[in-house]
């Protein structure tokens, strides 16, 4: 395994486009450089539908909104948050760990729910959000599980809601955005693994049967299970089509809200 880190975790797809078209190259990518860097970045050095070719999904995440030591202990809701952001000037600023991903949406789709315009706060990755969050230097941020479970363990965080279409098997008391009554903001987040473009369909289908195997392994789903990621597998054709509608229903957001593309 080779971490292909910078740019945002754009390296790491150019890499895989350019690598032999025999299935011994496999990207393991997150969907938002699938899914929504189109739309986040005026320029990409990669197509990630003529250049890519999804194997498999293979997990899926909701993302946590929490609330850290700048909130006042009372505020145990979405809806008694957005009334407490609404009250002061300084309330309504949110974290989440880089400009143009889904907590970042997330976050403003939260504010105008509010009839507000929160100001959006962007770190380079979920630790530096988190680390500002706990110091109380932001009030609230929109991470993966992992970022905030270990401070949600210790009380140092409360978890206000999860994004997902059902409860968070770590967190079964905290309800889902959706139950709350805000049903526009339910997203999730996923990894999926993705070979070059030209790589012949007999070797995909071999490696998808051997990712769907794999994914039955009991170490394999403990250890996704620590991350707060639940293993979710969808074959390529499939997931080729999921990543189509994603893609479309992104790039819609992201002109509803404005948001200005990056080069």
């Amino acid at each position: 395994m080779e971490n292909k880190a910078g740019a945002a975790g754009r390296i790491a797809p150019e890499f895989v486009k350019s690598a032999p078209a025999d299935g011994s190259v496999i990207l393991l990518a997150p969907n938002p450089l699938i899914t929504q860097y189109p739309s986040v970045y005026k320029k990409l050095t990669y197509d990630p539908v003529r250049d890519l070719t999804p194997l498999a999904k293979v997990a899926s995440y909701p993302l946590f909104i929490s609330v850290g030591p700048a909130v006042p202990d009372s505020v145990k809701t979405v809806r008694q948050y957005l009334d407490w952001a609404n009250s002061g000037p300084k309330n309504g600023f949110f974290a989440s760990p880089a400009t143009g991903s889904t907590p970042h949406f997330v976050g403003v789709m939260l504010g105008r729910a509010a009839n507000s315009e929160f100001t959006h706060v962007p770190y380079k990755g979920d630790a530096p959000a988190i680390q500002d969050l706990l110091g109380g230097q932001v009030p609230m941020s929109i991470n993966v599980p992992a970022a905030q479970l270990p401070h949600i363990a210790s009380g140092k965080l409360r978890v206000l809601a999860t994004t997902g279409a059902q409860r968070s098997p770590d967190l079964p008391g905290t309800p889902t955005i959706a139950e709350q009554g805000f049903d526009a903001l339910q997203t999730h987040d996923w990894f999926g693994l993705f070979i070059p473009a030209a790589t012949p369909t007999a070797q995909a289908q071999q490696l998808q049967a051997a990712i769907r195997e794999a994914l039955e392994e009991p170490g394999l789903r403990e250890g996704f299970r620590k991350l707060g990621v639940q293993p979710a597998f969808v074959k390529g054709d499939d997931f080729a089509r999921q990543i189509r509608e994603e893609t479309v229903s992104f790039a819609a957001l992201v002109k509803s809200v404005g948001f200005v593309p990056e080069e």
